[in-house]
């Protein structure tokens, strides 16, 4: 070996040892994109809300993403710790609300990411919208959280492993398996939520006065005005 190709050898210097923040840096992002592409495959769509600081009901707080499917919202929350007892209950407040308010939420994400609602088709209104929670945890939360938290969807390890595996070899049926896991009403879902509701036809009509009809007492006779209205 040529005395030049050993001194560039001694110049080449080994490469730096990540700090214990790199590491989990690192952790949170592989972790993190995992999940993503998972709900990529099964339909959804990704809302922009990371660094976004909210005020909603009176509670301030940021989520992680939100995601869109049809007309199911889904809020995602991703952690990494071995025990995600109190990274979860802090968020719980702000979580529940969103649940218990859950037609001022959407209204409230209309209004404050941009993105959500491009992301929300216009056919679907406020209230025909579904509010779901995932917490996607890299190790299986508690038992004593998971119960603390029953509203919420709890995905990690081999359930993880379950839908990407699923999302692989069969897209259709893993979204309909999710949409199963996210507890989404088949009726309730997509085109499903207006279906009859956008079949309504309304009449004009007129209520017979009681004294005016040869019914028992009690009964009331209406008059159902079909054909076309005329105009002037």
């Amino acid at each position: 070996m040529s005395p030049s190709l050993k001194k560039a050898k001694k110049k080449k210097k080994l490469k730096a040892a990540l700090t214990p923040q790199q590491i989990k840096a690192k952790e949170e992002r592989a972790h993190r994109t995992k999940v993503e592409s998972l709900l990529r495959k099964v339909g959804f769509k990704k809302v922009q809300t990371d660094g976004i600081e909210i005020t909603f009901e009176g509670r301030t707080g940021e989520f992680d993403a939100i995601f869109v499917f049809e007309n199911v919202i889904l809020v995602a929350e991703y952690t990494t710790a071995k025990s995600g007892s109190t990274h979860l209950l802090t968020k719980k407040v702000i979580f529940d609300l969103a649940l218990d308010n859950s037609q001022k939420f959407v209204k409230f994400c209309r209004q404050q990411y941009t993105g959500f609602a491009s992301a929300v088709d216009s056919v679907y209104s406020d209230k025909q919208c579904q509010v779901r929670i995932l917490y996607a945890s890299k190790s299986e939360p508690s038992e004593e959280v998971q119960n603390l938290c029953l509203r919420y969807q709890f995905i990690y390890g081999t359930r993880a492993k379950y839908f990407e595996s699923l999302s692989k070899a069969i897209e259709r049926s893993a979204r309909i398996e999710f949409l199963k896991f996210l507890r989404v009403d088949h009726d309730k879902f997509g085109k499903n939520a207006i279906g009859n509701s956008a079949m309504q036809v309304k009449y004009d009509g007129l209520l017979l006065p009681e004294e005016n009809s040869s019914y028992p007492s009690g009964y009331r006779v209406t008059i159902v005005l079909c054909g076309r209205r005329g105009t002037d």
